[in-house]
């Protein structure tokens, strides 16, 4: 017996795989980045055989079956031969290539089994005729049954794509944690899918809001500026602005290293030697001033792909030099500015008067007010309640909690356009269900960003629980009444965020 005791790993540790520190999107995106490397190892080859019209040739889908418990994966970029996907279903083993971001031949691993206990990996190769079927069992390899069955199936060799199966979930993705998910993968994929990428949840494509209203300076240029820091022989690049109206959830540093978004919005990076004594601080800087900051690979990352670990005092060097160089913008970022609380400038108020003036005496508008019959509330009750059942159907997208009162917010794009702009529904004791209609042309035709929505979805949930209060207090609900409860709730001050 000499002086040294083996390392043994065993197969049981897999189980520990669900307990890591993932959020849902960060593991998605473990699935996601797979594929985007796929396409960029391979990229000339796809090219080749893709459509020229193709303006984004990596498609990949994901799709949650909440009645099953089941998530699906697909991509249509390389594949994979035998030996490939060999390689890919072992644990801790780096690719050969450095291309794409591919890092430490686990993400595939411990993402899949940290949303569930049993799923399957389906691919084949551009130019090979085998589709393989790969099986990995949580619970057998942990019994010690580390043998994966796999089948192999004729397919055409034109045919290339790789799905990932995954049940026996431990990870629900429904309701708010759905509509963060796909918030997050939109902020994280980003810079792919201006470029490459179509990424979908179900048939929703997740394209991110690129709209950035910058504060103009007085010479009309933007407050924008791109940098470049040395940090310890490490080159970080990138830009900081300033918006002209902000909010927390859209300002902050976005973290990209290889090319995906690290750390972004609407949770992105606010160093306190910028921002504020704390992350948290809700000052006028953490809703203005905005940025991305490109780290090189000579960072390290997370295990779990969440964070840039910064060593020794990289991190306190890059956000001095930061501070610094953007001393300007974080001054400017920071100065309350006419208008600022004061309502919009006159320009402005005289410019939506005169186009809210262009609709209401246009033609079309004429021959509505004049020639269209007021609805029967019969008939109109039963359209309404239509809409209702369909959205119902599905978790709200929100549900917002006032006291002992609910209000479930479905944003809806599965009706017609032809059904109403909203809908308002109070069956429930203390709940109202408010339906927004995405498919209806106002929605499509009027907003374009974050500001837009946020004024139209209040404007609607003022109407119903203002409708609401006169239900329940047995009031009649007169026009007069209802303006009354809305100009209260419009007085309620309401920060940027």
């Amino acid at each position: 017996m000499g002086n040294e005791i083996t390392l043994t790993v065993g197969p049981e540790s897999i189980r520990s795989y669900k307990r890591l520190g993932y959020q849902r999107h960060y593991a998605l995106a473990e699935l996601i980045d797979n594929s985007v490397s796929s396409f960029l190892i391979h990229r000339e080859a796809l090219a080749a055989v893709a459509s020229p019209d193709d303006a984004r040739p990596l498609i990949v889908r994901l799709a949650y079956d909440k009645v099953n418990q089941t998530l699906r994966v697909t991509d249509n970029a390389m594949g994979m031969e035998f030996e490939e996907l060999m390689s890919a279903m072992t644990i801790a083993k780096p690719p050969g290539s450095n291309i794409g971001r591919h890092e430490f031949g686990m993400g595939l691993k411990t993402a899949a089994c940290w949303f569930g206990d049993l799923w399957t990996v389906t691919t084949t190769k551009l130019g090979s005729d085998k589709e393989y079927t790969v099986t990995f069992d949580v619970e057998a390899i942990a019994s010690g049954i580390t043998n994966l069955p796999f089948t192999t199936t004729e397919v055409s060799r034109d045919s290339h794509y790789t799905i990932v199966d995954i049940s026996r979930m431990h990870q629900s993705i429904t309701g708010r944690a759905r509509t963060s998910t796909i918030a997050n993968l939109q902020s994280m994929f980003r810079l792919d899918t201006r470029e490459f990428l179509g990424l979908y949840w179900g048939e929703e494509r997740l394209d991110y809001e690129e709209k950035i209203p910058f504060l103009k300076a007085a010479d009309g240029s933007p407050y924008r500026r791109e940098f470049e820091i040395d940090v310890a022989g490490k080159t970080v690049a990138g830009w900081i602005g300033v918006l002209e109206k902000g909010g927390r959830s859209i300002a902050g540093l976005a973290q990209v290293r290889k090319g995906r978004i690290v750390r972004g919005q609407p949770d992105a990076w606010k160093p306190a030697g910028i921002y504020g004594a704390t992350e948290a601080a809700n000052n006028l800087v953490s809703q203005r001033l905005i940025g991305e900051v490109h780290f090189p690979d000579e960072f390290p990352i997370s295990h779990t792909k969440d964070r840039i670990l910064f060593q020794h005092d990289d991190e306190e060097i890059l956000v001095d030099a930061l501070g610094e160089e953007f001393r300007e913008y974080v001054t400017k970022a920071g100065q309350v500015r006419k208008g600022d609380g004061g309502g919009p400038p006159k320009v402005a108020e005289g410019t939506a008067v005169e186009k809210a003036g262009e609709v209401v005496t246009s033609t079309d508008f004429e021959v509505i007010l004049t020639g269209l019959p007021v609805p029967d509330k019969n008939v109109t009750e039963k359209g309404n309640q239509h809409v209702v059942n369909e959205a119902t159907k599905n978790e709200p997208t929100r549900v917002w909690q006032i006291g002992q009162h609910r209000v479930k917010v479905y944003l809806q794009a599965d009706l017609s356009p032809q059904d109403p702009y909203y809908v308002a529904d109070f069956a429930e004791n203390d709940v109202i269900c408010l339906v927004i209609n995405k498919e209806h042309d106002f929605w499509k035709t009027h907003l374009h960003d974050v500001q837009d929505i946020y004024i139209y979805l209040l404007t609607c949930a003022f109407d119903a629980i203002a409708e609401f209060k006169c239900i329940k207090r047995g009031t009649d609900i007169s026009p007069d009444t209802m303006r009354s409860i809305k100009d209260a709730f419009m007085r309620v001050t309401v920060s940027d965020d």
